[in-house]
């Protein structure tokens, strides 16, 4: 009998994750094609991340879709870094947005507090790129109170604001926000 051995990356496109943050099988809207994140596309999140956090993405030219595009940035002041991973099937489908923030190369230059106080800031500017009034308010508030509890892999926190699937969770220096549509 042959096998046949397939290699399939332990992690998203930027090979950040673990296999169980790992994006499921894409939900079908009713009409056949996937659900979407309603009013976001690809390039608004690429620039405004651009531009609020100084990403940098891996893919410069015109992605072929479907596609899982990756960005990275660094706190200047503590080494934290800041990932991104957007998943697409086109420009203005966006699928799945998963968002992490690493504190795990700081070591102990960053105590507990700091590396919290800084997940807080990111994920509290994730939540004005992605929602309108009065859906950022619920989610900043939301993320105010749930960053610094959302330390043990066991813990999931989950708020749904304007069709939209907020799923937060973590380690001892690292936090994990996804973003999705509503079910």
């Amino acid at each position: 009998m042959i096998g046949l051995l397939l290699f399939l990356p332990a992690a998203g496109c930027g090979n950040s994750q673990t296999r169980e943050e790992q994006p499921v099988h894409t939900r079908k809207a009713t009409t056949g094609q996937p659900k979407a994140i309603p009013h976001l596309t690809t390039g608004e999140l690429q620039a405004r991340l651009i531009q609020a956090r100084g990403f940098q993405f891996t893919q410069k030219s015109k992605p072929s879709f479907p596609a899982c595009i990756h960005g990275t940035a660094v706190d200047a002041g503590t080494g934290i870094k800041f990932g991104c991973d957007i998943y697409a099937a086109s420009a203005d489908s966006v699928q799945l947005v998963r968002f992490t923030v690493d504190g795990s190369q700081a070591g102990n230059r960053v105590s507990t507090t700091k590396f919290n106080t800084i997940a807080r800031s990111f994920l509290h500017d994730i939540a004005g790129l992605t929602t309108d009034n009065p859906g950022r308010a619920a989610i900043e508030q939301w993320l105010a109170a749930s960053v610094r509890w959302a330390d043990k892999p066991v813990v999931v926190f989950k708020k749904t604001v304007e069709q939209v699937e907020y799923e937060l969770r973590g380690s001892s220096g690292r936090r994990t926000l996804e973003l999705k549509p509503a079910k």
